[in-house]
């Protein structure tokens, strides 16, 4: 669990970096737009916004699995022979 638990120290800066940058940029071109072309950028913003930091999310806790995975002392071997007759 130790090892799962550091695992996470590079996600989390750069998550962090991620959502400052993707505000910032947001920002920046919300401040030229008002209305309903704001409220429709602020919308489709959001939900690129939440994708990206989704995609990391997943991307992670995969590596993660992976890495955890390799250090188990259980292990599994598929015999390929047998699944070919």
């Amino acid at each position: 669990m130790k090892s799962l638990l550091s695992g996470l120290d590079g996600f989390l800066p750069t998550a962090d970096q991620l959502t400052h940058h993707l505000v910032h940029v947001t920002d920046e071109k919300a401040e030229k737009l008002s209305g309903q072309r704001l409220t429709q950028y602020l919308t489709k913003a959001n939900a690129a916004n939440a994708q990206k930091v989704l995609d990391l999310t997943h991307k992670t806790v995969g590596d993660l699995v992976k890495r955890e995975l390799t250090l188990s002392r259980l292990s599994f071997s598929i015999n390929t022979d047998r699944l070919q007759n």
